[in-house]
């Protein structure tokens, strides 16, 4: 990992932040009161963020994604420190310690997974993190500074490294991720914070059966979820997904709450000379417009996937970017959760600003449904 050069610099502006804290983490439910963080501090952007423990009410989880430059084929990878209770599309049967891996092949074959870890450590550096679950074979780590992630699994019927170099600065919900004093929160009491909001993604995994995966030059993405109350507790429906179209880096989401307000996060960044430059990152319902193609808001239970999404974002001076999302591949949920679930990928995604357009796009959508 390329974490040297960039790591000294870090050291040099912010000496006091390199200091290494470890997280133990058994696989059994905490007894006990667990609180959430939503608000931002000094602590590791990417570390822990519930304390002391998880108990039966709570959930938190380090999820990776990566598709390739035609949107057909990707990778998900998410490490659980969640019990079933917290999150009901787990395994009922397991502890809270697990990693879940989601396979989409270019020919629409899908392959996932549940590892079940003994305990796990998590360590954080800077503001990055680092995750071993002994006995899943799933492990990750970063540079401090969060430039760049390494994933990678070693289990009986997979192995192989996800490797994430981003291109776009970390965020919280509702503002930048390096100020303090900023919202985390997703949704009613659901905490969310994007370390990696677009990446240049590699990935190379190979299967017990022979069969393989590989690809360069995807788009890539990491974040965390978390929460002290039920993920399903908290909202009625949701949309969440993360672009890339020309020179900018997208990531939204809408959570109609059940609290009957609807969360928004919108971000927007450029990418121009080799320079990153971050046009939109707030939560604010007038920034952003997420409208489902061929499907209501909210989504419900019967009617399932909508065909894309149009999506729009005011980006000050510069404008509106509309962002067109079509041609939407099953990469995981539908009928196997009964549609409370779906997540796809997409290589059909176009976007304009101004008169600038740009049609060689790619996404990885979700789509949470719970209303009848």
């Amino acid at each position: 990992m390329l974490c040297r050069a960039a790591a000294a610099a870090f050291v040099f502006l912010f000496p006091g932040l390199l200091l290494a804290d470890e997280y133990s983490f058994s696989n059994n439910v905490y007894v006990g009161p667990s609180a959430s963080q939503l608000v931002s501090d000094d602590s590791a952007f990417d570390g822990p963020k519930i304390s002391p423990g998880v108990n039966a009410s709570s959930y938190q989880w380090w999820y990776f994604d990566a598709v390739s430059s035609d949107g057909l084929t990707s990778v998900v990878l998410t490490f659980f420190t969640t019990p079933p209770s917290a999150f009901p599309l787990l395994d009922a049967t397991k502890g809270p310690l697990n990693v879940y891996y989601w396979i989409r092949f270019a020919n629409g074959t899908r392959v996932s997974h549940e590892l079940n870890a003994s305990s796990a450590l998590i360590t954080t550096d800077g503001d990055g993190s680092a995750g071993t679950f002994y006995g899943a074979g799933g492990a990750w780590s970063s540079c401090p500074a969060m430039q760049s992630y390494t994933v990678e699994l070693d289990a009986l019927d997979i192995q192989g490294t996800l490797t994430l170099t981003s291109i776009a600065a970390p965020h919280y919900a509702c503002g930048p991720g390096d100020a303090a004093n900023q919202s985390m929160r997703f949704g009613p009491n659901i905490g969310w914070s994007n370390a990696v909001p677009d990446a240049d993604a590699d990935a190379a995994f190979t299967f017990s059966d022979g069969s393989e995966l590989a690809f360069s030059g995807g788009s890539g993405y990491h974040d965390m979820n978390w929460g002290n109350s039920p993920w399903l507790d908290n909202m009625l429906a949701a949309y969440w997904g993360h672009a890339r179209s020309g020179p900018f880096s997208i990531v939204w989401s809408l959570v109609l709450g059940r609290d009957g307000r609807n969360y928004t996060t919108s971000y927007v960044s450029k990418m121009e000379d080799g320079e990153a430059t971050t046009l939109l990152t707030e939560c604010s319902l007038t920034a952003t417009v997420v409208s489902p193609v061929g499907g209501p808001f909210p989504p419900t239970l019967s009617t399932g996937a909508p065909q894309g999404f149009d999506l729009a974002f005011d980006v000050g001076d510069e404008g509106t970017l509309h962002v067109q999302i079509r041609a939407l591949n099953v990469a995981a949920g539908g009928a196997s959760t009964n549609n409370v679930y779906f997540r796809w990928t997409s290589g059909a995604v176009t976007s304009t600003l101004g008169d600038d357009g740009f049609d060689d796009g790619v996404a990885v959508l979700e789509q949470f449904a719970l209303l009848p």
